[in-house]
This record gives structure tokens, sequence and C-alpha cells, in this order.
């Protein structure tokens, strides 16, 4: 059957871990059928943390913590205001680790992911979209993998080659502002670029 996941946070105003369905945005709860870039859910979930600091969970239904799981955690309110902006592209943004002083550019994961790409002509296996006169293909979005429950793959559906940052921003403070202010964040929080390696499919 496969493992589910969805995303729990918790505000630091709040001592409750809150749950939000990947399900409310017509998307399946195994990682690979909704943890890419740009997608409504990973658009939902940026827009939650955006501004706004939250510790931050990709939550396996396998996970057995005996109060950390499926059914310890309630599930959080989700307005429909909220999933019609989900489906507007963001801008590209910062992640900000706040508990570890990381951050990565989801802007640079693109370039980077783009001109790969563009290396192969055609590229094989790939679907390419244009975006600002470049090319990408679906990337995979690091903040699912970085934030996950488990720190491998839990069954079909899940993201089987082995990533050895997985789950190393799990229950971290996490923040996300646009790229533009990179350089003033990046000085005055003393920040390290944390650059991932964003799969490709």
């Amino acid at each position: 059957m496969g493992a589910y996941y969805q995303a729990v946070l918790k505000y630091p105003e709040d001592d409750r871990w809150l749950g939000y369905s990947t399900w409310k945005f017509d998307n399946g709860a195994k990682l690979m059928e909704h943890s890419y870039v740009l997608n409504t859910y990973t658009n939902f979930i940026t827009y939650k943390i955006y501004y706004r600091p939250a510790c931050v969970v990709w939550l396996c239904d396998y996970h057995e913590e005996e109060d950390f799981n499926w059914d310890t955690i309630p599930e959080g309110k989700i307005k429909k205001s909220e999933i019609k902006k989900a489906q507007t592209a963001l801008p590209c943004v910062l992640y900000v680790n706040l508990t570890r002083k990381e951050y990565f550019n989801l802007r640079k994961v693109l370039q980077i992911a783009g001109k790969s790409l563009m290396k192969i002509k055609p590229p094989l296996y790939a679907e390419l979209h244009r975006y600002k006169n470049t090319y990408f293909t679906i990337v995979i979005h690091p903040l699912p993998l970085l934030t996950n429950s488990e720190t491998e793959s839990a069954g079909g559906g899940d993201y089987y080659p082995d990533y050895k940052l997985r789950s190393h921003w799990a229950r971290d403070l996490i923040v996300a502002f646009p790229d533009s202010a990179e350089l003033l964040i990046k000085k005055s929080m003393a920040l390290k670029i944390f650059p991932p390696k964003c799969p490709l499919k």
C-alpha cells in the first residue's frame, strides 16, 4: 500500500502540533505524489511559514513514536482561501532554519536543476516547463525530505535513492522569506548557506 505523509507544524506561541492533509489539495499522500516545487501542497506549507516561523515535520503514517504520530496529532483547519492561494505560484523563497542557522534558496535550486537538464537534448525522462525564459523539469522540493520524520524510505511511493540529509531539519524552527532578502538575512543572522542536492524526476 505504501507510506502516507502529511506536514505537521507547531508555532512557538502554541504548544500543539497540527497536521495538514494533502487530500484537501487534491494531492496524494505518498511522498512522491506531492513533494514537488510549485505543487499546491508545498505552496500551502510555504505560505504557512511565510514570515511566521514554525517547527516542521513531514510526518509518515508509519511513524511509531508514542506521542507523535498520525493518531495523536489533531488536524489543523484549512480555509478555502488558503486552498485558493496555494494554487498561485509562489515567488522564489528562502527557507531559513533558525535552529541550525542554515538556509537554502529555492530559486538557486531551480537554476541548478535547469542547467543540468539543458545539457541533455532532449532530456531523458523529464517534463520541461518554461519559467522566466528558462526551462525546468519537475523538481523534488527539498523541504519534505529535509523535515521528514523518517531517515529512510518507508514503502511504495516514497523517495527511494539514499538521501543523506533526509530528516536533517525535522522538528527545527523554519521560516520562509522572499529571496530578495537573502543578503540582508544572511548578514544579520550570520547564516550558513545550506545547499541540499535536489533530485530530479
